[in-house]
C-alpha cells in the first residue's frame, strides 16, 4: 500500500510498504512544499540470506559524471556498474543539473544504466567467504548472519543546477549529517541573544576542526570544490 499520511501547509509525507520472501521495508517520503528537498526514511526489517539489498534511484536526466565525498576530497566513481564506497553524500550531474543524494548509514552502491544504486544491507553469514564447491556451514543448526533483524536508513535527495548544487553540497551535508546537540544550557535571562561560534561566507567552505593554539585557536578548513575559492570567516566570541 501507498497513501499520504501527511497532507499540511509545509511538509507532505507518504507512507508505502513493500514485502519480499517475508522482509519487509516502510519507506516515507518528506516532501518540503517550499524546496526542492525530498527525505526517505526507511525502516528494513531484513530476513533474507545471501542477498543484497540496495535503493534504486533511476534519473529522470542523462548523467555525465558519478561523484562521492571521500577522506577531505571528492573521487569520480565507476558508471559501469562496479561496487563502489563513499562517504557522506553522492551525485549525479551533467553540463546542467545534478542529483545529490546524503546518506546515513550507508557506505557502497554502484551506477548503471543511469540509475543510482545505494547498498543498504546483506545477508552474508560471518566468515563464510566460498570456495569452489565446498560446504561452508553446517546445515544441522543456526548459523548467525550479518545485516538481520531492523535497521534504519535515512536518505535527502536534493536537485538543482549542477553548478548550484556542487557548491552547496558540503555546507548542506553538514547539517543533515551532524545534527544539533541536546546540551544542559541554563541562560541568564537578561534577553542577549546568542551568537554563534563563527561564520563562513563561502557555502563550499566547512569547518573540520577547531583546537585552542597558544593564546588562540587553531581552524582548519575544507574546500568542497575542485578550484580555488576566497572566503571570510568571522568570530564574535
Amino acid at each position: 500500500p501507498v497513501r499520504v499520511i501527511e497532507w499540511a501547509d509545509v511538509l507532505v509525507k507518504v507512507e508505502a510498504i513493500m514485502e519480499y520472501q517475508g522482509s519487509t521495508a516502510i519507506v516515507q517520503y518528506e516532501a518540503n512544499r517550499f524546496g526542492t528537498e525530498v527525505r526517505m526514511n526507511i525502516r528494513l526489517i531484513n530476513g533474507l540470506k545471501d542477498r543484497m539489498v540496495k535503493l534504486m534511484l533511476p534519473l529522470g536526466f542523462r548523467a555525465e559524471a558519478y561523484r562521492g565525498k571521500t577522506m577531505f576530497g571528492i573521487n569520480d566513481l565507476d558508471m559501469t556498474g562496479v561496487e563502489t564506497v563513499s562517504q557522506e553524500y553522492v551525485w549525479a550531474q551533467n553540463h546542467r543539473q545534478a542529483l545529490s543524494v546524503f546518506k546515513t548509514g550507508c557506505y557502497g552502491g554502484h551506477f548503471k544504466d543511469n540509475a543510482l544504486a545505494l547498498t543498504l544491507l546483506r545477508g552474508a553469514a560471518y566468515c563464510a567467504h566460498p570456495i569452489e564447491d565446498r560446504r561452508i556451514l553446517p546445515p544441522d543448526r543456526f548459523s548467525e548472519r550479518m545485516d538481520q533483524g531492523v535497521r534504519l536508513f535515512s536518505f535527502v535527495l536534493k536537485a538543482s543546477a549542477t553548478a548550484e548544487r556542487v557548491a552547496a553540497m558540503e555546507r548542506e551535508s553538514q547539517v543533515h549529517q551532524q545534527p544539533c546537540q541536546i546540551v544542559c544550557y541554563f541562560p541568564g535571562g537578561d534577553g542577549r541573544e546568542q551568537k554563534p561560534l563563527m561564520t563562513i561566507d563561502h557555502p563550499a567552505v566547512s569547518v573540520s576542526a577547531l583546537r585552542k593554539w597558544g593564546d588562540g585557536c587553531m581552524v582548519r578548513l575544507f574546500n568542497g570544490l575542485e578550484e580555488d575559492v576566497h572566503c571570510i570567516l568571522v568570530s564574535e566570541v
